[in-house]
């Protein structure tokens, strides 16, 4: 009986580290996909290195919670389907390490070049996402509500900027070359454009799948904004 109630406690722990382990996961990835498209920290001036340490900040502290409330022996009991994709994740880590080997611009490698933060600490941190989610998250109803309302911000204030709003002051102290090239939360109109073409297609798949009236309309009014925001961008990689 003894061991009967000792079997069953330490399946309710269990249990409770999985749900712990799928709600920390459920926020970093709410926090993520609301968060990257709207932070800013100095307008435009540097939008690209706050994102970039906006996304290493929520994606360390996720694998850290993740690995903190995870039973030893876990992943040898579990995720064998993973095993051809981290095969796939941790050969594109060995190539992004040998590139820093054989690069004769170790900071660039190592950093990313131009400003753009793509180096080998950016593959490092989504290596380490990638298996904290991959093995305790499960989509929500909130993660989707927060990735169509992140995207009808970003495209409110491009119209606004569209139609001679200088929103939040962004395009202050700013050329005029520059202010027909940034808009919105995002900046350059190259990188705007490759959001929109992320977020659109989801939104109209989730159109076409979702049951109720009221929520086909929602999403119907977030594609009708997407494809808006995207003539407003107006540039050859959005088409």
């Amino acid at each position: 009986l003894m061991e009967a109630v000792i079997e069953k406690s330490e399946e309710v722990v269990l249990e409770a580290e999985k749900d712990t382990r799928e709600t920390v996961s459920s926020v970093a990835v709410l926090t993520l996909l609301t968060g990257i498209p709207l932070f800013m920290t100095n307008k435009y001036f540097n939008v690209t290195l706050s994102k970039f340490i906006f996304f290493a900040i929520v994606s360390v502290l996720c694998f850290a919670l993740y690995y903190t409330f995870k039973p030893e022996g876990e992943i040898k009991q579990k995720n064998s389907a993973n095993r051809p994709m981290d095969i796939a994740v941790f050969g594109f880590l060995a190539s992004s390490v040998v590139s820093v080997l054989l690069s004769s611009y170790k900071a660039d490698a190592l950093f990313g070049s131009s400003g753009r933060c793509m180096g080998l600490c950016f593959v490092l941190i989504l290596t380490g996402l990638y298996f904290a989610l991959s093995r305790s998250y499960r989509i929500h109803r909130r993660e989707l509500i927060g990735y169509c309302t992140a995207f009808g911000i970003v495209a409110t204030i491009a119209f606004l900027q569209f139609f001679g709003i200088n929103f939040g002051g962004l395009y202050t102290d700013l050329s005029s070359t520059t202010v027909e090239t940034y808009y919105s939360t995002i900046g350059n109109i190259n990188v705007v454009s490759s959001y929109i073409c992320l977020c659109l297609p989801f939104i109209m798949y989730l159109f076409c799948t979702v049951r109720g009236i009221f929520k086909a309309i929602g999403l119907y009014a977030f594609s009708f904004i997407g494809f808006c925001f995207m003539i407003i961008v107006n540039t050859d990689s959005g088409y």
